[in-house]
């Protein structure tokens, strides 16, 4: 995304310079205008067709693991000459209508209100197209519209009145004391790369605070346009007949003086945002005004400076023959060094605090007229002492009890690994995340088992998403089993030593690689076929996690397949809505000819989904857990530990057969590339989430159906039968976790429904014992009823009987 901005920036740049003059001598700047935003519109055009077109190959440039440097030269070049057109005309746009208005105004001091209104369009662009285009039309069309709208205004401007743009404008000279221009050159450049670091820093550094979805960059960018346009509208107010260098310098100074202070606001931003998200009673509204306010504090009075210095730089730099273009190339092109430099070489290396002490410097350097006397010195020791007294470090983490282990702040992430007991080790990015632990590796190893399981005889398999590694780990111990894993932050896969005792990597000897890539880019360009894919737990309202659950993607998967490949996509349940497991099951059945679902674990406060894709139905014989597992100790022992001991615990957790899928989809529109619905409606619930998991669960268990005899053969009848006692018994036991929560019973009597249903579904079992030892002082006489059901109802298992003899002594 940085290469993207910085590609953008540099046909900006571009344009700017190379149509500045001619733009500037021509008699009718309007044409220019018109010509401009008529090959933005075609060229927007244009790009419907070109794009699509060059994402595979792009993929194949860039490679599964190409070294950074090679990564982002392409992420670079491509967006680069692809927008080319494009955005050389909007570099030379804005040259072309700051002379028009000069020449109809008759005043060739009025750039910076133009800029004022050229951002403030900015902002509603990005407001209107985030919150209310592209998540109603989709890309494409949204882009169609835009691209109608900048031929509007071509054409307006083309056939329109335009009266006096041959006219020559009173004010044609620099203001008193404008600089040279090659000292001007250097401030523009170098304000525009010391600006944009500073928005990348902010932002990233915001990112361990706030609930980084698609809605939480779209509003930072807002915030830091609308400062820009805020203060370029005040020059052109109230200081566009100042002098130069005093304005300068006192700009300058004030620029250096709010990056600064950022430090310390960004120190306590986690305190603000939710005490303000908190006051506004949290929920989607109150959750974006606290992300804009934080978003204000931080970037506002820096980015008012912004625009108050840009416009004293367009105006110092007009000149008769042009020079707004230029002065705008400069700062665009340093707009455009900034990303990699601050993005990818400063903060891993110095951290954000002193990569954004290093920017505050960088504008007191640029302070014209240095002289080497007594005030400098005193400025000097003064920036020193402010710096000391800042905080020691911008890490946003909620320790609690729990002690950090290691720390990396990296490009992309913050990754943190927190130990709150000896060997209970979690793993946590941009302290929004949390990516797994020792703690919960139950879970975490029956999402590898699960799907190895069902596929007949599995010789490769593919984990997309590595967090902790314990999930991939499980998949080693399966022998013979060649293990793929794909993770997309580096930092993340330098933590895997600290989760070494959970996932056991070590021991694969061989069958196991990793790779660091994106999961979308590796599946497209890889030549490996797999029989079973993994899809990992991916955060959905996180920006970008959507289009990891579109058709695109999910077709991209099913080619790299072997012939009865099985391909699991876990979704967390905790973490979407009804609607949205809707969605992306429609999606995955437009896919995959043939879709099952199924559960992880018997949990109602995090209960994981797992959508099953296959080329055919899938058929399992008798016995199926024991041919599978056969005399594999090591696997055995593991699915002991994961209380996946036979067939029923196996099958018993399915939910859903084909139909089944296909009827909870329902019908309705796809998430794909080009309309990622879930992209823009996921993070929705992440800012509300209103609505308890258990809810969710409950839904999926009334309207999920599974026809187990689709799945076994005629033979097989006594192993239905007793499959369908466990699930049944499964259901009963849910239904006294939600009779519990709701606090409308003790849940008891379903515990009992549960027995009755199936002995071999021993959690409910267990429950039942567990109520009878903690009620034997306070109820005995309820203990006791207890204890003589399970004692009629399982007369083979001497728990029962052993507990009585232990409590009441008979």
């Amino acid at each position: 995304m940085l290469a993207v901005v910085a590609a953008f920036f540099g046909g900006l740049a571009l344009g700017s310079r190379c149509f500045d003059r001619a733009v500037s001598r021509s008699r009718v700047p309007g044409r220019w205008f018109a010509a401009c935003e008529g090959t933005i519109a075609a060229w927007g055009l244009i790009s419907l067709w070109l794009v699509p077109r060059i994402q595979q190959p792009t993929a194949g440039w860039i490679g599964i693991e190409g070294s950074a440097l090679h990564h982002w030269v392409v992420a670079f070049l491509v967006p680069f000459f692809t927008l080319l057109p494009a955005t050389l005309a909007m570099g030379a746009s804005f040259p072309a209508a700051e002379r028009l208005h000069a020449r109809q105004r008759r005043d060739g001091r009025s750039a910076s209100g133009l800029y004022a209104a050229n951002t403030a369009g900015a902002v509603a662009g990005v407001l209107v197209t985030t919150f209310w285009l592209t998540p109603s039309l989709g890309f494409r069309t949204t882009l169609c519209l835009l691209a109608a709208l900048n031929g509007i205004c071509a054409l307006g401007v083309w056939f329109g009145p335009a009266r006096g743009e041959k006219q020559r404008e009173r004010v044609q000279f620099p203001m008193p004391g404008a600089p040279p221009l090659a000292r001007l050159t250097w401030l523009a450049l170098g304000t525009g790369f010391l600006g944009i670091g500073f928005q990348v820093l902010c932002v990233r550094v915001m990112g361990q605070t706030l609930e980084n979805t698609i809605y939480t960059f779209a509003c930072s960018l807002a915030v830091y346009l609308t400062g820009t346009t805020l203060g370029a509208a005040a020059y052109q107010r109230f200081f566009r007949r100042v002098g130069f260098d005093r304005t300068a310098r006192g700009l300058l100074m004030g620029l250096a003086l709010a990056c600064f202070l950022a430090v310390p606001t960004l120190h306590r931003a986690k305190l603000v945002y939710e005490s303000t998200r908190e006051a506004l009673g949290g929920g989607m509204t109150g959750s974006l005004v606290a992300e804009v306010l934080l978003a204000a504090l931080v970037l506002g009075p820096a980015t008012v400076l912004m625009g108050l210095t840009f416009g004293h730089w367009i105006q110092a730099g007009r000149q008769a023959d042009g020079g707004v273009g230029r002065t705008l190339a400069w700062n665009t092109l340093g707009s455009c060094l900034a990303p990699p430099i601050f993005g990818i070489v400063l903060l891993p290396a110095l951290g954000a605090k002193w990569s954004l002490v290093l920017a505050a410097t960088g504008y007191l350097v640029l302070i014209p007229g240095h002289r080497f006397d007594q005030r400098l010195g005193l400025g000097m020791l003064a920036w020193a002492l402010m710096i000391l007294v800042l905080p020691g470090q911008l890490r946003q983490l909620s320790l609690g009890h729990a002690r950090l282990i290691h720390y990396d702040e990296g490009m992309m992430a913050s990754v943190a690994v927190l130990e709150s007991n000896p060997g209970d080790r979690t793993l946590k990015v941009n302290d929004r995340f949390s990516m797994g632990s020792t703690g919960k590796s139950f879970g975490d190893r029956r999402q590898a088992h699960l799907p190895i399981l069902l596929h007949s005889e599995p010789s490769t398999a593919l984990f997309l998403g590595v967090g902790t590694g314990i999930t991939a780990g499980a998949a080693t111990v399966h022998e013979e089993l060649r293990v793929d894993a794909v993770e997309l932050l580096p930092e993340v896969l330098e933590t895997l030593p600290y989760f070494e005792v959970a996932h056991q990597l070590s021991q694969a000897k061989g069958r196991f690689e990793m790779f660091c890539a994106d999961a979308r880019r590796f599946v497209r360009c890889t030549d490996r076929r797999y029989d079973v894919v993994v899809a990992d737990l991916f955060h959905p309202g996180r920006d970008g996690a959507g289009l990891l659950f579109t058709r695109e993607h999910f077709q991209a998967i099913r080619q790299i397949l072997e012939p009865g490949g099985l391909f699991c996509q876990w979704l967390p349940v905790y973490q979407l809505d009804l609607g949205m497991l809707r969605l992306i099951a429609r999606t995955f059945a437009d896919v995959f000819p043939h879709a099952e679902a199924t559960l992880v674990y018997f949990n109602i406060e995090t209960p994981l989904l797992g959508l099953l894709g296959s080329e055919t139905p899938r058929r399992y014989h008798p016995d199926w857990f024991e041919s599978r597992v056969g005399s594999q100790q090591a696997l055995r022992q593991d699915l002991l530990y994961r209380a996946m001991t036979n067939d029923n615990d196996l099958f018993g957790c399915l939910l859903a057969s084909d139909q089944s899928v296909r009827e909870f989809g329902g019908m309705g529109p796809l998430n794909t590339d080009d309309h990622p619905r879930v992209l823009f409606q996921a993070p929705r619930y992440t800012y509300s989430k209103v609505e308890r998991p258990s809810v969710r669960l409950r839904g999926l268990l009334a309207e999920c159906q599974l026809d187990l005899d689709s799945l076994f053969p005629t033979e097989a009848a006594d192993r239905v039968e007793e499959i369908s006692a466990y699930i049944d018994a499964r259901d009963q036991y849910f239904e006294s976790l939600f009779v519990v929560q709701s606090g409308t019973g003790n849940g008891v009597e379903e515990l009992r429904n549960s027995v009755r249903a199936s002995a071999e579904f021993t959690t409910s079992y267990v429950m039942l014992l567990q109520r009878a030892d903690q009620r034997a002082r306070t109820a005995p006489a309820e203990s006791q009823e207890i204890l003589h059901f399970l004692q009629q109802t399982v007369p083979d298992d001497p728990r029962a009987l052993e507990l009585q003899r232990q409590l009441f002594g008979r």
